[in-house]
């Protein structure tokens, strides 16, 4: 069976993590061939890293344009994939080819007014309701997402498959948290409006005021990539913040030092309005350390009792919520054990052999 997969977002960073995960585990299976569609050379370079057995790697098209819809209609007739999964809302739409695509969440058709624009929502919104009636399955990676995409398409819940992403369990990592000096809390994530930083920060200033006569206060640390709009609006908060002397901005880190921060924070704290999944809280579970999280999306069924979930936009509930895991030992310990339990529901192992089996039964 040959097996196409648009791989155009691998270099990026929670879709390419997904799809880096999958490729790396269903590419060894005997009897299969794979056409893996790439941009640019950043792309094919993050590929190869994989060292990958019966890949053929395409130069594809950049994504979301006419002219990509041609160049995938003319790359199924060309080489005639039994099935072409897309782990992203683009998929050729003009091939009959059998096709299976997963949906991450459904963040813009919630929430309007996060959408880059209403003319890319509306994009969203069209790819979404074709992808119901022209893939063969449908996958999900969680209950919450795929109830969301039920919502906006009314697909038949027969046709989607609830798959939830993994985690890596066994991770070696530098001592990066102790080049950090002061205790400190961690976000992990971008700052896209409905990741809600600017109420982490108030809520952190409020964690900060209370602490304010102790020999030692914590940090709020943030990591990961921050080059969106209103960027600079939420720089501009943290150096009007009165906490702002506490407030470190890291920026992008690999996935080692990521792993020693979170491992060697009090907590990780993600205020986000809405996930798809919340990947960066599997891994912290993982990791040991204990979540904080506003349970918007799927973080409900992903932490279960696993974390501490508070209101989205309740600053005065997440500032209590990190000083009470601050200041109780025991409540750290048991949030750490009941993550540890929690995480073993999730594993990338598990997740690309369910997808594998959907991709087979998919190309019949």
């Amino acid at each position: 069976m040959r097996i196409a997969i648009d791989a155009r977002h691998i270099s990026k960073g929670g879709i390419g993590e997904y799809i880096r995960e999958i490729l790396n585990r269903i590419t060894h299976e005997k009897n299969l061939s794979f056409l893996v569609i790439a941009i640019n050379e950043e792309d094919f370079s993050t590929i190869k890293a994989l060292k990958l057995e019966g890949v053929n790697i395409i130069r594809g098209p950049k994504m979301f344009s006419i002219r990509e819809q041609i160049w995938l209609a003319k790359f199924c007739r060309t080489y005639k994939p039994d099935i072409f999964f897309s782990p992203h809302v683009t998929f050729p739409i003009f091939s009959s080819c059998s096709k299976v695509l997963t949906v991450h969440d459904t963040i813009w058709l919630n929430y309007p007014q996060y959408a880059t624009s209403q003319l890319a929502r509306l994009y969203f919104l069209v790819m979404l309701k074709l992808a119901a009636w022209k893939c063969k399955r449908i996958i999900c990676i969680s209950k919450s997402t795929a109830s969301d995409f039920s919502h906006w398409t009314g697909v038949n819940s027969n046709r989607i498959e609830i798959i939830y992403n993994g985690v890596n369990l066994t991770r070696e990592h530098p001592n990066i948290s102790q080049q950090l000096d002061l205790p400190y809390f961690v976000y992990v994530g971008n700052w896209k409006p409905w990741k809600r930083v600017p109420d982490l920060i108030a809520a952190f200033e409020l964690v900060d005021a209370a602490c304010a006569n102790q020999k030692v206060r914590p940090k709020l640390i943030l990591a990961g990539r921050h080059n969106y709009n209103h960027s600079d609006d939420i720089a501009s908060r943290i150096q009007s913040s009165t906490a702002k002397e506490y407030i470190q901005v890291l920026g992008e880190l690999n996935r080692s030092q990521l792993n020693s921060l979170i491992a060697g924070s009090i907590a990780l704290v993600n205020p986000s309005e809405y996930e798809g999944f919340g990947l960066t809280l599997v891994e912290a579970m993982a990791l040991g350390t204990a979540v904080i999280a506003a349970n918007g999306g799927s973080v409900p069924e992903v932490m279960g009792n696993a974390g501490i979930l508070v209101q989205p936009r309740d600053v005065n509930s997440l500032s209590h919520a990190m000083l009470s895991v601050m200041n109780n030992a025991e409540l750290r310990n048991t949030l750490t054990e009941c993550g540890k339990n929690k995480v073993n529901e999730f594993s990338w192992e598990k997740t690309a052999q369910l997808t594998l089996n959907v991709l087979l039964d998919a190309g019949k």
